[in-house]
């Protein structure tokens, strides 16, 4: 795991903010099922990647379900 994440970071470190696709995760939940809606901020894959989660501009953090 440890090798696959520094190479994640390794391939997407430099990656400038203009050229990064905006991404968003949706009906992600632990607990039940949730619609489209249910995501997280800081989410650890996008955070692995340095993506541009549209999530993480709303300032919130952790679980966001059906907000």
């Amino acid at each position: 795991m440890k090798s696959w994440q520094k190479d994640l970071n390794s391939r997407t470190k430099d990656i400038p903010d203009g050229k990064k696709p905006s991404v968003y995760a949706g009906a992600v939940s632990f607990r039940g099922g949730h619609g489209i809606e249910g995501t997280y901020g800081k989410y650890p894959p996008f955070t692995a990647i340095h993506a541009k989660n549209v999530v993480d501009e709303t300032g919130k953090s952790g679980g966001i379900a059906d907000r």
